[in-house]
């Protein structure tokens, strides 16, 4: 539990600490009895998205509940750090949507990208505003690139379109996007052409 105080949001994230801490393989019977207890008893909420194809499984995010946040704090003498798992699921519509960004945003930093999870809002000259996914910036040069997080779930086409036409403003065109699967690809690839072929039609 005190490790989901250090805004660890994916569970095996905290999996991994734990084996290193206890000395054991991660994943361990173990392991999985001590989340199950802190679950059982109201300590930690483990969060499970649902499964979008056989291609992509989103891993469970976990965060304090505020029982565990008490006791947290009853141990350590101070407030856990705010849970990166809250934060997602307040900023995007679906705790599979937050997934995707984690899971997209740790693939990054391990690639060598320095990874920003929460961006600060684009104001356009329009006006209006772009919320981007994620912010990335290679180590070297330091260019930086907003990168968009989409599984292939509805969405509104006039929602998505203007989803697509603010990117394509903020970032003069350059889309960087990453998908769970190839068909989700397809589909925001088909979409994001659509919008980009119209904004310079209009424009």
């Amino acid at each position: 539990m005190l490790i989901v105080g250090t805004r660890l949001a994916l569970q095996r994230d905290v999996d991994e600490q734990l084996a290193q801490w206890w000395n054991i393989k991660p994943g361990s019977e173990s392991i999985h009895r001590a989340f199950g207890r802190a679950e059982a008893v109201g300590l930690v909420e483990i969060i499970k998205p649902h499964q979008e194809t056989r291609k992509w499984r989103p891993s469970y995010m976990i965060r304090l509940t505020e029982r565990g946040k008490d006791i947290y704090k009853l141990f350590c003498g101070e407030p856990p750090d705010p849970s990166h798992a809250f934060a997602l699921l307040k900023r995007h519509k679906s705790k599979e949507h937050a997934a995707l960004n984690l899971e997209a945003a740790e693939l990054l930093w391990r690639a060598g990208y320095e990874v920003k999870l929460f961006p600060d809002n684009v104001p356009l000259e329009s006006g209006e505003v772009y919320q981007p996914d994620l912010l990335i910036a290679e180590q070297d040069s330091g260019e930086a690139l907003y990168v968009e997080c989409e599984w292939a779930t509805y969405k509104n086409p006039e929602e998505r379109s203007q989803k697509w036409r603010l990117c394509y403003a903020a970032t003069d065109g350059r889309f960087c996007v990453i998908t769970p699967s190839e068909e989700a690809m397809g589909d925001m690839e088909r979409s994001r052409v659509e919008t980009a072929w119209l904004v310079k039609h209009q424009s």
